[in-house]
C-alpha cells in the first residue's frame, strides 16, 4: 500500500503524463491539419494555374504577368465574365490607364453587377 507522500507523487505524474500526451495529441493534429490544409491549397492552386493557363499564354509576351493576373482574379471573384473579351480590355485597362467604358463594363459584369465592376476600377457608375 502506498502512503501518502507516494500516492500524491503518483497522481501528480499521472496528471502530468495525460496533460503532457493530451499536448503532444493536440500538436500532431494541429500538424496534420496543417499539412491537409498545405496539400488541398497546393491542389487547388494548380487546378486554378491550368484553368487559367491558356489565358496567361496568350497575353505574357505582350503585358505583364501582375496584370494579367489582377484580370483573371476580377473573373475568379465573379466580379466578371470569364471571357477573352474581358480579359484584352481589363489588361488594356490595367498596362495603359487607358479610360473606363461604362457599356465595355456592362458587357463583362458578372455577379455582382455593373456598378460593383465598376467600383473595383474606381469608377462611380450609377446606372
Amino acid at each position: 500500500m502506498l502512503n501518502f507522500s507516494q500516492a500524491l507523487a503518483r497522481e501528480f505524474i499521472v496528471i502530468f503524463l495525460s496533460m503532457h500526451m493530451e499536448q503532444k495529441m493536440k500538436e500532431k493534429l494541429l500538424e496534420i491539419k496543417c499539412k491537409q490544409f498545405a496539400d488541398e491549397g497546393e491542389k487547388f492552386s494548380e487546378e486554378l494555374r491550368k484553368d487559367n493557363l491558356e489565358i496567361i499564354n496568350s497575353y505574357i509576351n505582350h503585358y505583364s504577368y501582375f496584370n494579367i493576373c489582377l484580370a483573371i482574379a476580377l473573373t475568379w471573384t465573379k466580379h466578371a465574365k470569364h471571357d477573352f473579351g474581358f480579359f484584352d480590355y481589363a489588361i488594356n485597362f490595367f498596362e495603359n490607364n487607358e479610360l473606363l467604358d461604362a457599356e465595355e463594363i456592362k458587357n463583362y459584369s458578372y455577379r455582382f453587377g455593373h456598378i460593383s465592376l465598376g467600383k473595383v476600377w474606381g469608377s462611380n457608375l450609377s446606372s
